[in-house]
């Protein structure tokens, strides 16, 4: 009889062991939250939570898809991987993130950025993320023409032969004088004959008028009209390698 109530009573204490455990363990479990580690970065730009949307030397723009959009904890982040600066997305003022396109602006070109996307799954925080380089700035090199000395128009004629002397003051004026071999194209016509009858854009255009401003103003029509090898020397006045009437 006392061997039956020791066993019964062993039975109840296991049992009750048991159940205080799993009761220990299950509470334990839904109030603390495991911090996963980021593995998920990936050189890929798309992934099931976020897509590349389009990239400029400033800007990268994505797709962010949340498993519950505008759920507690959502969370999109760009972050500068080389001084680890971050940045905001247009548009997010809190982490409780909606789907939908998001652009970061006023980022550095030639730079990879970590975009992060973090959301609360079963108490786990989960992140996904991607890694995007934003592209080289474009260096805009302004067209300009050259300003040289008639010696310097001079000598690169008598080394260069294939050119175009554009004469580019009046009809009248360049009837009475003008440099051997020299188009007349009064500045006031080159912007509506430059296309016609001066088909090559990278030829060598030198360009004069009778005492230096003309000459500047029509070299600026043609350098703003696409042209890129145009010199100017000045007005007529200071040639002294000759003339001719006709």
């Amino acid at each position: 009889m006392m061997l039956k109530s020791i066993k019964k009573l062993t039975i109840s204490i296991a049992v009750f062991t048991s159940m205080t455990t799993t009761f220990m363990t299950s509470t334990f479990a839904s109030n603390t939250t495991s911090i996963k580690p980021t593995t998920n970065t990936t050189n890929a730009v798309v992934n099931n939570n976020i897509t590349l949307a389009g990239k400029t030397s400033n800007t990268i723009k994505v797709n962010a898809v949340f498993p519950v959009s505008g759920a507690t904890g959502n969370k999109l982040e760009i972050i500068n991987l080389s001084t680890k600066k971050a940045y905001n997305f247009d548009g997010i003022k809190q982490n409780n993130v909606l789907n939908g396109a998001y652009t970061a602006k006023a980022l550095t070109p030639d730079t990879s950025y970590l975009i992060r996307l973090s959301y609360m799954s079963k108490n786990k925080l989960e992140f996904k993320e991607i890694t995007v380089k934003t592209d080289k700035a474009q260096v805009v090199v302004q067209p300009t023409y050259k300003k040289i000395t008639p010696k310097e128009a001079y000598d690169m004629m008598q080394k260069n032969k294939n050119y175009t002397l554009l004469d580019v003051r009046t009809k009248a004026e360049y009837d009475q004088k003008k440099i051997a071999g020299a188009i007349s194209m009064p500045y006031t016509d080159v912007a509506k004959r430059a296309a016609n009858e001066l088909k090559d854009k990278n030829a060598l255009i030198f360009v004069y008028c009778g005492n230096g401003s003309r000459s500047s103003i029509g070299a600026k029509q043609l350098v703003s009209l696409g042209y890129t090898n145009v010199y100017d020397f000045g007005g007529i006045i200071y040639w002294p390698y000759g003339t001719v009437n006709k």
